[in-house]
């Protein structure tokens, strides 16, 4: 009696044991695969990352590349008239509409705002943009800048103040008859002063050449006035 006893408890511990072992390797497998699983969302998770990174980076490139297609369409023609040597060129009569026009010249403003390092007097929350007179132009200005940005800074249009601090002030060829109050005014503010006419003092001047919008940059001046000219912006001046 006593030895079937012991056999019998022997029997239950051998069993007890190989369950215990099998939930065991059971729990290990469990454990790895959950480890596993993890482990590949993780990765999963940091790809799809990347790849939003990625997209991020192209759409800012694309972004660029659309916003300098004006420069790029000059270049040949530029390259051109100083193959033969010329130092300036020769504008022929604009084939532009109005509407043209004015949408050539915001996405050049535009460019010249990055292509410009500016005082540090001016690293506050917004970029202000003013234009002389020109109600037109003002409307068509604030629409074309209003989803844009320079390093973060919101750009803001408005019609022009005197007194009133700006980074860009902007002449339409309309107002150049208050060229020269504006000027001096602009000399006290260190702002970028643009405008329709190669006038004296002016930093950039825009000019129609039949379906193109050029401008002529005076370095010099620019750099007198506390900016810096990006070689990019020089590149395409002419």
């Amino acid at each position: 009696m006593k030895s079937r006893l012991l056999t019998y408890s022997i029997f239950i511990l051998v069993a007890a044991s190989l369950v215990s072992c099998v939930s065991k390797k059971k729990y290990i497998r469990l454990e790895k695969s959950s480890v596993d699983t993890v482990a590949t969302l993780s990765r999963e998770k940091l790809q799809l990352q990347m790849l939003n990174d990625s997209l991020k980076r192209s759409l800012v490139l694309k972004d660029s590349m659309i916003d300098s297609l004006s420069f790029k369409l000059n270049e040949a023609s530029v390259k051109k008239d100083k193959d033969k040597g010329r130092t300036t060129v020769v504008a022929k009569k604009s084939t532009l509409s109005k509407e043209q026009e004015y949408e050539k010249k915001s996405l050049f403003l535009y460019n010249f705002t990055k292509l410009i390092e500016w005082p540090i007097e001016y690293n506050g929350t917004e970029f202000v943009i003013g234009v002389v007179g020109d109600e037109q132009w003002i409307k068509q200005l604030q629409g074309f800048m209003a989803q844009k940005k320079v390093s973060g800074k919101k750009i803001i249009v408005e019609k022009y103040k005197k007194g009133a601090r700006y980074n860009v002030v902007y002449v339409p060829t309309s107002e150049m008859g208050s060229f020269s109050v504006v000027k001096n005014a602009v000399k006290k503010t260190k702002a970028l002063l643009v405008t329709d006419d190669a006038a004296p003092g002016t930093h950039i001047s825009f000019m129609l050449d039949q379906d193109k919008v050029r401008y002529m940059v005076d370095k010099v001046a620019i750099e007198k006035a506390g900016m810096k000219v990006g070689q990019e912006l020089m590149r395409y001046s002419g």
